[in-house]
């Protein structure tokens, strides 16, 4: 005679069988958990230059699209690029993205991988507007001269060091003054000093005033190709005739330069999604032509000295996700998140709805199969 087993009651029987589907379905719930980001903080920081030169003026219009995505912007100056890298490589946190000009980050840092670009915005020559009764064309020329090399922990001064340096200019050290660029152009204007290096667009007040100011000259560089190729942070560019002002037809001639870009960066931990929004502001704001670009040349993934950041370089190549041209950004971040949640969802959901009834009918069934045997 078969011993009877012990008997539940449908509701148990229904529990013992869809509790360990339930678990299984949560631990893979917990396990995606880890693997989601946060969601996108209220607060993001930016550092830019000096307050009125074109990096902050940037970063201000960049606010306003971080706001109507529901971030608030905050933009903090500095002395220049190599301490907007300084901030992002502290360890503390606080900045988020910058605005840098290439070629002023180590080697060492290129490639530590705390640092991803988010795009090259535009380029920005370099100029050298000096005082000498002859026309000079090339940096060594300079030998002997005060120069003005920009502040220090500027973009301008460390690649002026560079310049100088690889072109044999012989500068003596009490020769070099640290001047922001309002000071330098009135210091060559003034004839207190005898050259000075910018780095600046075309449309720089300081660049305006020297392109113009009698006895002042702009250095057209025979040797802009080679400077190029030297370094790979560089592009050659020409100031065509008359560009800056037709009605003064300044400069007089073509005049050949090298231009790093400027460039908007992200620490590697900053969230995903400023990332996303700092490609989303570049390409609105600067997507239309300059003297030295055709419109849609910038931004770019191009010219950067550092990796691209994945979702940036998505968005640069790609245009926005399918989320992201239907909802607004804070919702298409949010739901991005979610479908990492509904991967464990599906892969275990689907197999469960499938097969687990078929298997409680054949568990029912099979009780009922051992005592009518």
């Amino acid at each position: 005679m078969l011993k009877p087993s012990v008997r539940h009651s449908p509701l148990i029987a229904f529990l013992m069988f869809w509790t360990p589907m339930v678990l299984l379905i949560v631990a893979g719930f917990w396990v995606a958990a880890h693997y989601i980001e946060p969601a996108p903080p209220k607060k993001a920081v930016i550092i830019t230059g000096r307050e009125g030169g074109e990096y902050y003026a940037f970063a201000k219009r960049y606010v306003g699209i971080f706001k109507a995505n529901k971030i608030d912007l905050e933009v903090r100056t500095s002395a220049g690029s190599v301490d907007n890298y300084d901030a992002l490589l502290k360890h503390d946190g606080n900045v988020d993205l910058a605005i840098v000009q290439g070629g002023t980050l180590s080697e060492e840092n290129r490639t530590s991988g705390n640092i991803e670009g988010i795009a090259s915005l535009y380029l920005e020559p370099v100029w050298i507007f000096y005082r000498d009764a002859n026309d000079l064309d090339r940096i060594a020329q300079l030998s002997g001269k005060r120069i003005s090399i920009g502040p220090d922990g500027s973009g301008t001064q460390a690649l002026a060091k560079q310049l100088l340096f690889a072109c044999g200019a012989t500068i003596d050290k009490g020769s070099t003054l640290e001047l922001d660029s309002a000071d330098a152009a009135t210091a060559l204007v003034d004839g207190k000093i005898d050259a000075a290096v910018f780095v600046a667009s075309p449309k720089s007040k300081s660049i305006r005033q020297l392109i113009a100011a009698p006895g002042v000259k702009l250095m057209s560089l025979s040797q802009a190709n080679g400077i190029a190729r030297t370094y790979d942070f560089l592009s050659a560019v020409t100031i065509y005739r008359g560009s800056i002002d037709l009605s003064k037809n300044l400069p007089a001639n073509d005049v050949h330069l090298v231009a790093p870009a400027a460039m908007l960066v992200a620490r590697s931990t900053s969230h995903k999604s400023l990332v996303l929004l700092g490609a989303m502001a570049a390409t609105e704001l600067h997507k239309y032509g300059t003297l030295l670009n055709e419109p849609g040349e910038f931004p770019t993934a191009k010219y950067m000295e550092v990796p691209m950041a994945r979702e940036a370089l998505y968005f640069l190549t790609k245009g926005p996700s399918i989320l992201q041209r239907i909802f607004p950004f804070w919702l298409a971040s949010f739901l991005d998140r979610m479908l990492i949640l509904l991967l464990p969802l599906a892969t275990l959901l689907i197999p469960i709805v499938r097969f687990a009834p078929p298997v409680y009918v054949w568990r029912t069934r099979s009780r009922i199969y051992r005592w009518y045997k």
